[in-house]
């Protein structure tokens, strides 16, 4: 398992990435953090940090928010659900990123 594939796991579970008390910087890993307490302002710019050229939409599933992931040439590259409709979009970013990497 690689530490992205970690990452995922944590946030699909709901356990919360570990980060330095007071450490505010909105680097990647800051984006993350936040996205995962319910920023959408803070997914959508980690979005457009990693996957600038992949659409996205959102919608309310029953119990669940989901974010669906378009790749510019590709069919549905992932689809995330959670209870928050940020932490939903920081999975479908996660998966995704994963998803690219390994292409």
């Amino acid at each position: 398992m690689t530490n992205l594939d970690k990452l995922i796991e944590d946030v699909e579970t709901g356990n919360r990435p570990w980060r330095e008390p007071g450490d505010t910087d909105m680097t990647c890993a800051g984006l993350i953090l936040a996205a995962f307490d319910g920023s959408l302002d803070d997914a959508k710019s980690l979005h457009e940090a990693v996957l600038p050229n992949h659409a996205w939409d959102i919608w309310r599933g029953i119990g669940a928010d989901c974010v669906r992931y378009y790749g510019c040439n590709l069919p549905g590259v992932d689809t995330a659900f959670a209870a928050d409709p940020a932490r939903a979009w920081l999975i479908a970013i996660l998966k995704a990123y994963r998803d690219m990497q390994n292409d």
